[in-house]
């Protein structure tokens, strides 16, 4: 039996933090989760795909646009025209609001819509059957442990695979709030695959019995780098016998490192810096894909004070543009000053070092920041575009941005 496991597609997305960038690539930005999913139905149905699970997020918010909904529909339609079965479920983001209308799928498509584990029992055009445990969130938060829901598989030899859109669990009550589980929980189980949603980087958790996050399939973000995409699982009497990850994102987040020489010009950093999007510029044509990078400019200390400050300033994006070839692209999107992270700072004031760190030490942890954004992201503006996580990572990007720009000032004694 050949499987699709694909998560967090995450369709309209706003990429409202792209907005800057030209209207094509914004738009490119936008089709990219659309153009992702597309891909994983034509995979399914070029490589005769037995079921296709998808463990929640299909939607970036629980309000889907009209044009969201139709698209999702259309491929749903493409694969079961094609004898391919889908199991599905809601998550955090596009979770089933209460009183709200749900479509009525045809055979063949099959919703797990209830806050409660429920099965599925499919077979498939082989006569090969199938049995999905799952569940669909109806709250933004699901603090329940839901793994307790899911039965034992007493039978090792059947096809058994459990959905689960959730997070592991960890010390800090406040933090799983999304159906928390752990890693031995989802093995006691004995299933055959455990596919899990949630978490954007593809990862395995297990490999027997296999338990892994299939990730997005488009990444949204700079913190979201590398190859996205789906994972082909073979079932053969209950057990895994084929695993292999499919990439479908056709727009890459990465970081690119370039190490500042002693006192570099302003013209020594550009030719340094493309020359590297000139090997990027390469890939794109090669692998037919685009690349958004954040530029790390390591041991930014050596700079001079006033190149320094001008690249903070953002003087650098005005001679470094988008390289277009046809339709990939090579955008730089952030520049990152970065200073040595075992750099000796304030070492000419004891009092003003221990100040220093005891403020860092405070605003690096996770909670302290919750707490501060729990009410800006109260608003339901705020809330339409981000969630939690999302403000989260921003908060560590602009306390790095301050961090950095405290020692380059006033840290070292010029």
């Amino acid at each position: 039996m050949k499987i699709i496991h694909i998560s967090d597609l995450h369709l309209d997305t706003p990429f409202q933090g792209m907005s800057h960038t030209s209207k094509s690539i914004h738009r490119a930005l936008i089709q990219a989760p659309y153009q992702a999913f597309e891909s994983c139905v034509n995979y399914a149905i070029t490589n005769q795909i037995d079921v296709m699970l998808i463990t929640g997020d299909i939607y970036n918010s629980q309000r889907q646009t009209i044009q969201a909904q139709r698209f999702f529909n259309q491929q749903l339609e493409r694969l079961l025209q094609e004898e391919i079965q889908v199991v599905f479920c809601h998550g955090n983001h596009d979770f089933i609001r209460e009183g709200y209308s749900q479509l009525h799928y045809p055979e063949g498509i099959h919703l797990l819509k209830d806050e409660s584990v429920s099965k599925v029992q499919l077979t498939t055009r082989n006569e090969e059957t199938l049995t999905v445990y799952g569940f669909s969130y109806c709250h933004q938060a699901l603090t329940e442990r839901m793994i307790d829901q899911f039965p034992v598989n007493q039978d090792n030899r059947s096809n058994v695979i459990g959905l689960l859109h959730g997070a592991l669990q960890t010390s800090h009550p406040q933090q799983n709030r999304y159906a928390p589980f752990t890693l031995q929980d989802l093995k006691d189980k004995q299933y055959s695959y455990f596919a899990l949603g949630h978490i954007h980087k593809p990862q395995i958790l297990s490999e027997f019995p296999l338990i892994q996050y299939a990730g997005t399939p488009q990444g949204r973000h700079r913190n979201e780098v590398g190859a996205h995409g789906c994972y082909l699982i073979e079932l053969v009497e209950g057990s895994v016998i084929k695993n292999e990850f499919i990439p479908l994102a056709e727009i890459i987040w990465e970081n690119c490192e370039i190490e500042c020489p002693v006192d570099a010009s302003a013209n020594d950093l550009v030719e340094l810096i493309r020359a590297q999007l000139n090997q990027y510029e390469q890939r794109a044509i090669e692998e037919s894909v685009s690349f958004i990078l954040t530029v790390h400019l390591l041991q930014s200390q050596r700079l001079n004070a006033d190149l320094w400050q001008q690249i903070q300033q953002g003087e650098l994006f005005e001679v470094i543009t988008t390289r277009m070839k046809g339709d990939q692209f090579v955008l730089v999107n952030q520049f990152e000053l970065a200073n040595l992270r075992n750099f000796n700072v304030f070492e000419f004031d004891q009092a003003l070092k221990d100040q220093f760190t005891e403020v860092e030490q405070a605003m690096s942890e996770v909670s302290n920041r919750k707490e501060v954004l729990d009410d800006f992201l109260a608003h339901p503006i705020v809330r339409r575009y981000f969630n939690q996580e999302e403000l989260l990572e921003l908060s560590e990007d602009y306390i790095n941005h301050a961090k950095e720009l405290i020692v380059q000032s006033v840290g070292i004694d010029r």
